[in-house]
């Protein structure tokens, strides 16, 4: 009898330390859910951002990004800057191009900034290493060299903030001066136009192989996403192309000066999209 009640007393106790667990590990479960929705919606307020950075808002455009971020847009924008979220929940048209051309000007001193930067690193290499390439392709691996022909075209896909991509390009300049192919078409990512004409005149791009056709400074518009097969294309990416078709390159590979030969033919030649070309032309030297 008495081990058939202490058998009733360890089945209970564990029972009880059954219950005990499936209450607390809801509680638990509910805490940690609490935690991260706190963490996701958390409110950014105006007196955590360093204002100096905006120095181009109001008062009253700090208290309207405060009542701004108690709402939804802090789930949906979190870490965003003031001037996209006040862009984005501008409240008439007016609104919305003071906050635009803020954002513009912002930008335009990021940009100048870095294409400084870019101009500076590419002297500080030619100071420090003189001829050596940036990237060495026979490190690379790449053996077979086969030379571009009078009807191949490069074509780089890439951004203005590509620092390395600026150098290869202008690495590559001198080479398609001194021989008569290939061409070059250069695809920005960047949608902002006047970024891409700063970009071409701090990058020196000699204007007479843009009016030519040789060099042409192009909008991407999606063609990246069709030679990659996604709508979330990779940059920067370089190509060799030969007619409609287009075979990946890597982009130190363009360094190469065997590719360029030097026959006397006619130069590879090409068309810039639209009245880009002119607009251009007076920022390029």
């Amino acid at each position: 009898m008495r081990q058939v009640f202490s058998i009733v007393l360890a089945v209970a106790a564990f029972a009880a330390t059954a219950a005990g667990a499936q209450q607390v590990e809801p509680d638990a479960l509910r805490r940690s859910q609490a935690q991260q929705s706190q963490q996701v919606g958390t409110v950014i307020h105006s007196s955590q951002i360093d204002r100096s950075q905006w120095a181009s808002l109001t008062e009253a455009d700090w208290e309207r990004y405060d009542e701004i971020m108690k709402g939804p847009r802090r789930f949906w924008s979190p870490g965003v800057d003031p001037l996209t979220v006040l862009g984005a929940e501008a409240r008439s048209d007016a609104e919305r191009m003071r906050y635009a051309e803020m954002l513009v000007e912002q930008e335009r001193d990021r940009a100048e900034k870095e294409l400084a930067f870019t101009r500076a690193y590419g002297d500080a290499w030619i100071r420090m290493y003189g001829d050596e390439k940036l990237l060495d392709p026979v490190r690379l691996g790449i053996e077979q060299v086969i030379p571009f022909d009078m009807t191949d075209r490069i074509a780089i896909f890439m951004d203005t903030t590509c620092v390395a991509c600026t150098n290869i390009i202008q690495q590559v300049l001198p080479h398609l001066q001194r021989a008569p192919w290939p061409g070059l078409d250069i695809y920005f990512a960047d949608k902002e136009e006047e970024r891409i004409q700063r970009w071409t005149a701090a990058a020196g791009i000699p204007y007479d192989m843009v009016e030519s056709g040789r060099v042409t400074i192009n909008f991407e518009e999606g063609i990246l996403a069709q030679l990659q097969g996604t709508d979330m294309p990779s940059y920067p990416v370089a190509y060799r192309r030969r007619g409609d078709s287009f075979s990946p390159v890597e982009m130190s590979y363009l360094l190469r000066a065997d590719l360029y030969t030097t026959h006397d033919a006619a130069p590879a030649t090409g068309t810039a999209g639209g009245g880009f070309l002119d607009r251009i032309k007076s920022l390029i030297p």
